[in-house]
């Protein structure tokens, strides 16, 4: 399955669909031209410009991680909890979303690359 996924994508209701088959949402039955619509392969091209260090922190480690772990202190706030080690480990949610994104970003590279391969080589036998 597929990280990245190659279909457009209406932005008012994010149904998917193939490129270039409709220009009507089958589901939400927005005008495609005024509504817009993604595209995770081809968004993939700008969200990388930014770096792979930059991406993992803030998406995945101050995102992700950083959201469980402020969760799991309040919950651990909440019930009264006294024992410093479970507030210790809430970093290993932020270790986590650094490997995490660190895997998510490997994937969509690759991910990424095949589909600009396979889109120059059909660009060479035109």
């Amino acid at each position: 399955m597929p990280w990245l996924d190659p279909r457009d994508r209406c932005n008012h209701c994010g149904t998917p669909f193939e490129e270039g088959s409709t220009t009507v949402c089958p589901r939400c039955g927005s005008d495609l031209v005024s509504v817009g619509t993604q595209n995770e392969l081809r968004d993939w091209g700008i969200t990388r410009q930014q770096g792979w260090s930059r991406y993992v922190w803030r998406r995945w480690v101050f995102g992700w991680g950083g959201l469980l772990a402020i969760m799991q202190c309040v919950a651990l706030l909440i019930f009264e909890e006294e024992n410093p080690i479970k507030y210790a480990l809430t970093t290993l949610c932020l270790i986590g979303g650094y490997f995490l994104g660190l895997q998510y970003w490997r994937r969509a590279e690759r991910e990424y690359a095949a589909r600009q391969a396979k889109l120059e080589s059909q660009t060479s036998e035109v």
